[in-house]
């Protein structure tokens, strides 16, 4: 959890996206952080409402309460395990942004597709932190 250049570049792709939207969405982050991709996307018209997954509780104490006092009611959080947590009936996103991991190793990859496929009829496009570098360091595996 970083708020350091190198970390804003890697979360460009999800402010894009969101400011794509024809019509306000809803939009699901996998992992709390410092809150920089909730900030980043919460404030902008085309987004709805942001609901967070996080599994930390003291990262929830530590952060929630000032993104909660700044974006109300358009944002909640549900305390999870998101390799655990399946999707409820009737729960659909216009996007998914999935950043639990704390390293970039070829490791995640089996998690990224599980979290795809038991995401992909609740939205339409769902990304992950590092995807490509994730892919890329298999080829530096020995």
């Amino acid at each position: 959890m970083s708020d350091t250049p190198a970390e804003m570049q890697d979360h460009r792709v999800v402010v894009n996206i969101c400011k794509s939207f024809n019509t306000p969405g809803n939009v699901l982050i996998g992992g709390l952080g410092i809150g920089m991709v909730l900030d980043n996307i919460a404030h902008l018209d085309t987004v709805n409402h942001v609901h967070v997954l996080e599994l930390s509780q003291e990262v929830i104490d530590l952060v929630w309460p000032t993104y909660k006092a700044k974006y109300g009611d358009k944002i909640t959080i549900e305390k999870v395990n998101v390799f655990e947590r399946k999707p409820k009936l009737g729960e659909k996103y216009d996007y998914i942004w999935w950043d639990v991991w704390d390293n970039i190793t070829s490791d995640n990859l089996d998690q990224f597709e599980t979290l795809r496929r038991r995401w992909c009829r609740r939205t339409p496009k769902q990304d992950f932190w590092c995807e490509k570098e994730c892919k890329r360091s298999v080829m530096y595996q020995y």
